[in-house]
Parts: structure tokens; C-alpha cells; sequence
């Protein structure tokens, strides 16, 4: 099957597809395709490459490919509450401040979001 591999949506698809079949190394490669084009799916990307790594149990990986979706949106609150519990569970919680600090400052209304509760809360629960 030949992918135009310019156009994000078809590898995004690709790619999770590739995830759900267990094809971890060829979701990966479609995943890196995403991120080197900087493609609008490029987010979604490093959130399944996170996944990918955190099934592998590589948890530095894991980390480090939601710490990276994080810099470039700090109000995704799914990779935030993974980024948690992988923090929590390397015993580096007190990195997690950071983090929520940045999605309060990126949107002043952040305090009223769902999401953002749930996140402080479980950083809460957590300490």
C-alpha cells in the first residue's frame, strides 16, 4: 500500500491502526513521519509514541515524549495526567509543578477547566 506520506491525517490513521493491531515498530516509524513534517497531527503523534514507549515499559521514553507534547501544548491534560503517573512512578514528582505551572499560564482560565482540576487534583493525591 503506498501512504503519501506529506499528508498527516492518512499517517495519523496509518499509525493508530499499526497500534491496534500490534505493529509497535511500524506505528513508530508513521509516528516519526508525523514529527519530522510537523504536521497539525504531530501532538497526537508524540501521544502515541508515548503510549507505544510506556508499553514497552521504557518510562524514560515515555516521559520524554510527553514532556515534548507538553512544551508545545501545556493545556493537553491526557498527556499531563500520563506524565503524572510517570512521574509518581520514578520517584520525580516534585518535576510535576512545572508542568501544571505552564498550563495555568498558557490559559488564565485554566482553574475552571475540568481537566486541569483533575490534574492538580491527582498531583495532590499523589504528594
Amino acid at each position: 500500500v503506498h501512504v503519501d506520506e506529506a499528508y498527516g491525517p492518512a499517517l495519523l490513521a496509518l499509525a493508530r491502526l499499526c497500534k491496534r493491531t500490534n505493529r509497535a515498530e511500524e506505528c513508530a516509524r508513521h509516528c516519526q513521519t508525523l514529527l519530522r513534517i510537523n504536521a497539525k497531527e504531530a501532538e497526537h503523534a508524540s501521544m502515541l509514541l508515548g503510549e507505544l514507549a510506556f508499553l514497552k515499559g521504557d518510562f524514560e521514553m515515555a516521559t520524554f515524549h510527553y514532556q515534548q507534547l507538553l512544551e508545545k501544548k501545556p493545556n493537553d491534560y491526557k498527556a499531563l495526567v500520563q506524565l503524572l503517573g510517570l512521574l509518581r512512578g520514578a520517584g520525580k514528582l516534585e518535576e510535576a509543578p512545572r508542568f501544571l505551572s505552564r498550563a495555568q499560564k498558557q490559559d488564565p482560565r485554566s482553574s475552571l477547566h475540568m481537566g486541569f482540576a483533575f490534574c492538580k487534583g491527582l498531583y495532590h493525591r499523589y504528594i
